[in-house]
């Protein structure tokens, strides 16, 4: 069972990220959540980033989809979520007293929200979340993130 440690989804964009800004983006926050260091997943982030539109989701994913991977490489045969995905993953250290953990980060977009899922395992986890868990995770969030904003209605021109 996790814990939600932290709750930041409306703390606002990164002060460094100007292309947000430039492409209009309109919320972005995320929420933490931690189990323990036998957990299959320790440690979950999930950052999203809701933009006018889905050009401009799109335009912000393909400008800064390289700084939010976690050092980690692309693993383009790993499967995705939503209406287009990143799938990276690895093991780096430091997370857990310095010790390297495998992760996980899945970046996608659905319709104009930029999702990121980041997945660290329990040192001690006597089994790692796989690819498809973590695509199934990212299933569930795209279809709360279709509910919770739907496509925008076209407007007249006139």
């Amino acid at each position: 069972r996790m814990s939600h440690v932290r709750d930041e989804r409306l703390h606002g964009p990164d002060p460094a990220d100007s292309t947000y800004e430039a492409l209009g983006g309109e919320s972005t926050g995320d929420s933490t959540w931690v189990g323990t260091h036998h957990d299959a997943i320790w440690r979950l982030v999930d950052t999203r980033w809701v933009f006018p539109d889905e050009a401009a989701a799109t335009a912000w994913l393909a400008g800064r989809a390289r700084w939010h991977t976690e050092g980690l490489p692309r693993r383009p045969g790993l499967p995705g979520a939503g209406d287009e995905a990143l799938v990276f993953s690895g093991a780096r250290g430091g997370w857990f007293f310095g010790l390297e953990s495998p992760q996980i980060v899945h970046l996608f977009r659905v319709g104009r929200t930029v999702c990121k899922l980041h997945a660290i395992a329990g040192p001690d986890a006597p089994r790692q979340v796989t690819p498809e868990q973590m695509r199934d995770l990212a299933l569930r969030v795209a279809e709360r993130v279709r509910t919770a904003l739907p496509p925008l209605p076209l407007l007249p021109t006139r």
